[in-house]
């Protein structure tokens, strides 16, 4: 389709692996099914309103789905061109007429610092200090398995983020995650002992060196000590939430907790003039105000 390629090929912005094999399967299972007979001039609002009608009251997906699928369709109706590049659909939507369902009471379970205290406690080896990474750095779970030794500073304070892990390949970040993260003098000390005298290589690695899988991960490792502990099931965007959660409650200043999460900036102004995150010092003081700090031993 020339959209998928043209998202995935473009100069600016091109959309990343996941996002685009997401992207496809919503065309593959979803959308082309119900209108990859129509020729695309011919989608307006009301053929939109029997989408969401045919997806959301007739198959069951939920709010959220349905709006995301919709939303993809309106890119690829309104991404058509001519041989020319020029547009050929300038969509004035009916949204009223489309009528979306509302997406309510979404669950977006998060964990205490207990519950991280009891999965670092449950786990073994390398996983500790995954888990505690995870939840004192608030990195994606792609990232972190991305993460090769030359992107720690040589006193493991620092961890630059310039890459991350997909489906078992690296590639690089999104724009604004590409950022530094500095660590609290007690989790600099853990990454230490656990890097000891290695200098190359992934962070975390199979035994042949290759990045870990985040499905199998989160499948064979993290579910299984939920289980154990007695919480639902839930992903790896549990501990940043509460990596976020944590810097707000200690007051930390929303640019840099944007900075370090790897969020993109607000649109006002002065978000755009403000160099906050980028006074080093700050984030190093930051860091170590009210850390989460693993009590236990990590034996690695």
């Amino acid at each position: 389709m020339k959209f998928m390629a043209h998202s995935i090929t473009r100069n600016k912005k091109p959309v990343k692996p996941a996002t685009a094999a997401s992207w496809q399967n919503c065309l593959d299972t979803r959308l082309l099914p119900i209108l990859g007979d129509m020729k695309i001039f011919a989608i307006d609002s009301e053929t939109l309103r029997l989408l969401v009608a045919e997806l959301y009251k007739k198959q069951g997906q939920t709010a959220k789905s349905v709006n995301t699928y919709v939303a993809l369709a309106k890119q690829v109706i309104t991404s058509a061109t001519d041989e020319r590049g020029n547009l050929i659909i300038r969509a004035p939507w009916n949204h009223k007429h489309i009528d979306l369902p509302p997406i309510e009471n979404q669950r977006a379970p998060d964990f205490s610092a207990e519950t991280i205290s009891s999965i670092v406690e449950h786990a073994e080896g390398p996983h500790k200090v995954f888990f505690a990474l995870l939840a004192t750095t608030g990195m994606r779970a792609g990232e972190l398995l991305g993460l090769e030794l030359q992107h720690v500073s040589s006193d493991c304070k620092t961890i630059y983020v310039r890459q991350s892990s997909w489906q078992g390949q690296l590639q690089s970040p999104k724009s604004k995650a590409v950022r530094d993260i500095e660590l609290c003098d007690e989790m600099a000390e853990v990454l230490r002992a656990y890097v000891a005298t290695r200098n190359r290589g992934l962070l975390f690695s199979t035994r042949s060196g290759r990045p870990i899988s985040q499905s199998n991960l989160l499948r064979r490792v993290l579910h299984p000590i939920l289980k154990q502990v007695g919480i639902e099931p839930a992903g790896y965007h549990a501990f940043r939430r509460f990596r976020a959660t944590l810097l707000r409650e200690s007051s930390g200043p929303e640019e840099i907790i944007k900075f370090w999460l790897g969020h993109s900036g607000g649109s006002d102004v002065t978000d755009r003039y403000s160099k906050l995150a980028e006074r080093v010092a700050l984030r190093v003081k930051k860091a170590g105000d009210r850390p989460w700090i693993y009590n236990g031993t990590y034996g690695t």
